[in-house]
């Protein structure tokens, strides 16, 4: 018996990249909140949003990147949309104890999709997505696999090493992650592939579902985690309630 035609369209919906190659986003321009910045940090201060998360610091000494979504480098915090903006935080904690703090984004910057992103509900729009909060490995694919000119890492889950992350689509493209659409993509069983760690700005791929941040933040976040070939541990959370302290 040969697959009906919906099934084959779930299938091909489940297994389409988060990072469509396709040319940089249409406004063509680099991102200018928060560019490039980088600050020191305390290792003590974040730490402890890792272990919330029940997740283990520094496992097998690799360094753990934290992800904030939600909260801006200088501690604001917002609803985590789609916009081309650097407006999450990335912490970057070594297993020396000693800490940096990067602007980037979780998100999405822009809320309809590129070609290589599914029609999860079939209406006849593509529909970005984000991965859910969580714990992921990110595995460096050295300098002879460049994205944008500048060093990337695959990011797969932490536990299976599978390139196939639990993800949440944008089915009317308001830019919001609402829990409708979180429950109605548990029900589809919703994933995001291909999701990469790499820079936004100009010459990037569209950013439809990646962890990104500026060029100029993204050989910053290579140098600290050790260099292009290396992996990380990368534990991703919601801004907490409270802030733990200062950036």
């Amino acid at each position: 018996m040969k697959p009906s035609l919906g099934l084959v369209a779930l299938a091909l919906a489940l297994l389409v990249p988060a990072c469509a190659a396709e040319p940089a986003r249409e406004e063509g321009g680099d991102v200018v909140d928060g560019e490039g910045a980088v600050s020191e940090t305390d290792y003590a201060t974040w730490a402890p949003l890792v272990v919330a998360a029940g997740a283990t610091m520094n496992p097998s000494s690799l360094v753990t990147v934290l992800g904030i979504r939600g909260r801006a480098l200088e501690g604001e915090r917002h609803g985590a949309t789609s916009k081309q903006v650097y407006d999450d935080t990335f912490v970057v904690l070594k297993p020396d104890h000693t800490a940096l703090i990067l602007a980037g984004s979780t998100h999405p910057f822009q809320t309809s999709g590129v070609p290589g992103v599914p029609d999860v509900d079939g209406d006849g729009a593509l529909d970005v997505g984000r991965i859910r909060t969580g714990q992921y490995l990110a595995v460096g694919r050295g300098n002879a696999r460049l994205v944008g000119g500048l060093p990337a890492y695959d990011v797969v889950t932490f536990e299976g090493r599978d390139g196939r992350l639990p993800g949440v689509r944008d089915t009317n493209h308001d830019g919001v992650f609402d829990a409708e659409e979180s429950d109605r993509s548990l029900a589809r069983k919703d994933g995001l592939t291909a999701v990469l760690f790499h820079h936004g700005d100009r010459g990037a791929p569209a950013v439809v579902g990646c962890q990104v941040l500026s060029a100029p933040a993204m050989k910053t976040l290579v140098r600290a985690v050790g260099g292009a070939s290396v992996k990380f541990h990368y534990v991703l959370v919601d801004a907490p309630a409270e802030d733990p302290g200062p950036g």
